[in-house]
């Protein structure tokens, strides 16, 4: 006669309860909360089982209409929201990272990480309240908590942003009618020591300043090089971790082409072009939309010598494999570049500081703004205004040129 589900189902964003009689399924979509899915789907096992042994009589009408109709009563106007509006903030965070997920850009797994820096503060603190008593003083607990873990004032109002953005969904989708991050006040960014210095300017800045521990460290990481440092750097490197350490070419070719991490472990043996003397980088950062989109790069021939010997190593698909074979994890590229820089002159810069140095030497050298943009992937005004102090007589020079 009947074969009962126990359980309700996901389906995309939300949930499904269902039922067998006859040999026929019958499923309902009943929203994105869990709690009401599963009390639905018990009310329906039993109105099932009375079916099944006759206390009810089998309607004439569709059997499937009739079920979830006793079960899913359609609510006056204002219930809808009260059914809704108790979705807990663990169950709201997830719910975000689901719809987050069905996009490949940077900018969703950007807000992924936001998400679960938040579940992580709810473990912290020990509470999963419900989305419609978070406050004000929610998200001031949790900037200090972030604060604590030394993260910078401009990353913490992106994760802010974030938010905003989920709480304007949850207000569209009836959980809550106000989104109380609109009341969150922004972080004033420390813009003085988060932009790019030479190495004499940040010893020039650190000597006149008395600096905490913490603005050092961030000072120091927003260091470029110039030509004549990165080969210093790439020797040290292979002093220290010896010549044929897998992190040399890897150092290499960050410095040689000025390519984002993410796209560095990305790179396999149908990129490299030892003929036409071209990288092909692929990247969704450039793109919002789901496709990634490729840009060439020039194989200098410190960089081609360097990559043809890397060939020999890494016969697979991955330029720079991991240990077991596969693809090379961030954890152990970080890991490994750590003990290159600790104890050194370079102790705190980070890997965009070789990207950063790409970009510096070229505009020492002369090329273009536009070139340089497209060389590294850069299609924002953002991004050209980012690198704008390393072009300082550009507009000066363009003034000139019209008005003598």
């Amino acid at each position: 006669m009947a074969t009962i589900k126990p359980k309700p189902y996901r389906h995309k964003n939300g949930w499904r309860v269902s039922f067998c009689f006859f040999g026929k399924k019958y499923a309902k979509y009943v929203g994105q909360n869990e709690q009401y899915a599963y009390f639905f789907q018990s009310k329906i096992n039993h109105i099932v089982l009375q079916l099944r042994y006759g206390f009810i009589e089998l309607p004439q009408a569709n059997i499937g209409d009739f079920v979830f109709s006793q079960v899913i009563k359609k609510p006056s106007a204002p219930k809808p929201e009260l059914l809704q509006e108790n979705i807990s903030v663990k169950e709201f965070i997830n719910e975000c990272i689901t719809d987050a997920r069905e996009y490949e850009d940077n900018s969703k797994k950007t807000e992924i990480i936001h998400l679960n820096h938040l579940k992580k503060y709810l473990q912290h603190c020990k509470k999963n309240c419900f989305l419609k008593n978070i406050d004000v003083e929610f998200f001031i607990q949790y900037k200090k908590f972030r604060q604590k873990q030394s993260v910078m004032a401009k990353t913490i109002n992106k994760e802010i942003y974030t938010f905003r953005k989920f709480f304007y969904q949850a207000i569209d989708k009836k959980y809550i009618e106000e989104n109380i991050v609109e009341k969150i006040k922004k972080d004033k960014e420390d813009g003085s020591s988060n932009i790019f210095r030479t190495t004499t300017q940040i010893k020039e800045l650190l000597a006149q300043g008395n600096y905490s521990e913490k603005e050092t460290k961030k000072i120091q990481r927003y260091r470029y090089l110039d030509f004549e440092e990165i080969n210093q750097f790439i020797e040290s490197t292979k002093k220290r971790m010896g010549i044929n350490h897998w992190i040399v070419p890897i150092i290499i070719i960050l410095s040689d082409t000025g390519i984002r991490r993410s796209e560095l472990l990305e790179l396999t043996w149908l990129d490299v072009d030892f003929d036409k003397n071209i990288l092909y980088i692929y990247s969704n950062k450039q793109s919002k939309k789901r496709n990634k989109i490729r840009r060439e790069v020039y194989i200098t021939q410190r960089l081609k010598s360097t990559l043809q010997r890397q060939k020999e190593v890494a016969k697979e698909r991955w330029v720079f494999p991991g240990p077991n074979g596969g693809k090379l994890s961030v954890n152990t590229l970080r890991t490994a570049f750590l003990k290159v820089i600790k104890g050194t002159d370079y102790e705190g810069i980070g890997f965009h500081c070789f990207r950063h140095s790409y970009v510096s030497i070229l505009a020492e050298k002369g090329v273009n703004k536009q070139v340089i943009g497209d060389l590294v992937g850069h299609t924002s005004q953002e991004m050209t205004e980012h690198y704008r102090h390393l072009f300082p007589g550009v507009i000066e020079e363009a003034v000139k040129r019209v008005f003598g």
